[in-house]
């Protein structure tokens, strides 16, 4: 009896994405053992399913909190397998390694069917595995941006995804995300983003829409053949050739189409453009066609390939995985811009099916120019947190590395001994020095009850909290932000209530880009404030509290003296409360200047009893 998971002992070149609560491992083929690319992962939970994937080298990472009751790895072609959770630990290394399953003749297949009788059912079995209410899932997102000579960016998010299967309709919302990114090259991108972002990916599900050579009234249009019949465990999968007939003046694809002969479920697909119809491509069509000639941009796209594979859980049919490249010639002589780029996006869904709690606002909603590759962020193995994402391969890796070695970035920090973190999804946040630099990386506000990016120590009695604080922008530290609220300032909050209450003496912009420092309290989820013109984006902040009466102070420099802001006697500044660091990035516009581009360095930190 071979042995299919074996428990690596000693350090590998994944060993680094292993962390307490996650096990980490590489699958295999049992006979080669060569990485198995895009097996897929099912991670089972009482009567929930999560999914994963192996990535580009076969390697994977999985959360085990909550721990899994089992993990199943299965992929095309092999005989599937069950993980024993039994006799894993927390921080385990494993390869996995799967059995072919010997292809089946056509001759075997219970049902001699024709090429396009198999077709026909396929299609009128999309529809009924549509599911019928509303719901929830959760999607990681990775985008990659390069041309021939360089990298200009890697972005990842994790999104939320509300589908409307009655409507064929979804909204996407940002929960967390973070991008490296080449940032003498990437604002080229803020006129026009050339890709097609999270939503093109999110619409390979079969709710939103079915594929045109998967659409029985274009079926005319497409020439099939059933290339074989292959195994996954014991069901048996037709897999369909397809290519756009000749003469059609249009740009179609051509393909593969992986779907189960027992029921006709639609299991995976690969598609590029078709070589027949490349001269019909058209690169842009409707606003996106006339913004880009509003800006002289000469967009071109030469080709585009795509994969979509899909989970069934119980009768219904989800997107689990897809993956989109486009191949582009992107020009704005005015710029003097003139690239060939290639754009690689993977969308891994998590999650697929939860009820919808709260649905997406307007103002939360993921829009197109909202691009992801416009999130400027430090790069932490940490940040994900124990959320599940699709592990990424030593060229990503490298990537990251190459980006950050030539921007000069700092390494970000996860943990800050005597530091507490609020929503720290939204900002990132590091050490240089004896100096704290929080930089947001999501819209976001501390406005009435909107509470967002802080670090923080817990304190009682009287104290005060100084530090100088200086601000630039994160893709040019010469220039200070100039659009939209961006502000980073000295906090104190209190929890103790249910709405939000806090004082913030911040400085930023103010909807321009004349610097400004501003004292704004929120007292029982309102609030007031006021914001006045400085020099520069500089200044020394300090905030005192003594009982009930909390005063907040500023100086231009350390030999300035210092100068009252204003006081308040609030009745919420008893008991525990919350100091330290805040920092927000909100915008009136859903533009793609829309975006945080604010570093805020706090020095000379000072927190004295009073």
């Amino acid at each position: 009896m071979k042995s299919y998971f074996i428990f690596v002992l000693i350090l590998s070149t994944f060993a680094s994405l292993a962390q307490p609560n996650f096990i980490s491992g590489k699958v295999e083929d049992g006979q080669t053992h060569e990485a198995l690319t895009g097996a897929s992962i099912s991670i089972y939970k009482s009567a929930a399913v999560r999914g994963g994937i192996s990535n580009g080298e076969g390697k994977f990472t999985i959360n085990l909190d909550p721990r899994p009751d089992s993990i199943r790895f299965s992929m095309i072609g092999y005989r599937s397998r069950l993980l024993d959770m039994t006799s894993l630990q927390q921080g385990s290394l494993i390869t996995v390694r799967l059995e072919r399953v010997p292809s089946a003749l056509q001759e075997v297949v219970v049902r001699p069917l024709g090429v396009m009788d198999i077709m026909q059912r396929a299609a009128q079995r999309i529809p009924s595995m549509i599911p019928a209410k509303d719901y929830e899932s959760q999607a990681f997102y990775r985008e990659i941006i390069r041309d021939s000579l360089r990298y200009y960016s890697v972005a990842e998010a994790i999104f939320s995804i509300q589908f409307s299967p009655q409507k064929k309709s979804f909204k996407l919302k940002l929960d967390k995300g973070r991008s490296k990114e080449d940032v003498a090259c990437t604002r080229l991108f803020e006129d026009y983003h050339p890709g097609g972002g999270p939503e093109d990916a999110v619409g390979q599900s079969p709710i939103i829409s079915q594929p045109d050579f998967l659409r029985a009234d274009k079926f005319r249009n497409y020439i099939y053949k059933k290339d074989s019949t292959i195994r996954e465990d014991d069901n048996l999968i037709y897999v369909i050739s397809f290519d756009q007939k000749p003469g059609l003046n249009e740009a179609l694809e051509k393909g593969k189409v992986y779907i189960e002969a027992e029921d006709f479920t639609l299991v995976k697909y690969e598609a590029v453009n078709s070589p027949l119809g490349t001269a019909y491509i058209k690169s842009l069509r409707g606003s996106d066609k006339i913004f880009a000639e509003i800006l002289h941009i000469d967009l071109t796209v030469r080709g585009w390939s795509r994969t979509a594979s899909y989970t069934k859980i119980g009768e219904k049919l989800f997107l689990s995985y897809a993956k989109m490249t486009y191949d582009i010639d992107y020009k704005q002589p005015k710029k003097e811009i003139d690239l060939r780029l290639g754009i690689h996006t993977e969308l891994l869904v998590t999650d697929f099916q939860h009820p919808i709690a709260k649905e997406i606002s307007m103002g939360e909603e993921w829009k197109r120019k909202n691009i992801v590759a416009n999130l400027p962020s430090d790069f932490d193995s940490a940040f994900w947190g124990t959320q599940d994402i699709l592990s990424p391969t030593a060229e990503i890796v490298s990537i990251i590395s190459s980006l950050s070695n030539k921007n000069n970035d700092e390494t970000a920090n996860s943990s800050f001994e005597d530091w507490q973190f609020l929503n720290k999804g939204s900002f990132s946040a590091h050490k240089n020095g004896d100096s704290i630099i929080l930089v947001p990386l999501i819209k976001s506000s501390w406005e009435d009850n909107e509470a967002r990016g802080m670090i923080f120590q817990k304190i009682e009695g009287n104290f005060s909290i100084e530090a100088r604080l200086f601000l630039t922008k994160r893709s040019n530290a010469g220039f200070v932000p100039d659009n939209g609220f961006q502000q980073s300032g000295i906090i104190v909050r209190s929890v103790a209530g249910k709405a939000e209450n806090n004082l913030i003496l911040s400085i930023g912009t103010g909807g321009s880009d004349v610097p400004k420092y501003f004292l704004k309290r929120t007292n029982s989820g309102r609030t007031r404030g006021l914001a006045e013109k400085m020099d520069s984006l500089s200044s020394w902040l300090r905030i005192e509290r003594r009982g009930k009466l909390i005063s907040a102070y500023r100086r231009p420099d350390e030999s300035s003296t210092w100068m009252k802001v204003d006081d308040y006697e609030l009745d919420w500044l008893t008991g525990e409360l919350q100091t330290g660091f805040s920092t927000m990035a909100r915008f009136a516009g859903d533009g793609p200047k829309q975006h945080p581009d604010m570093k805020a360095v706090f020095s000379n930190i000072k927190i004295d009893h009073l």
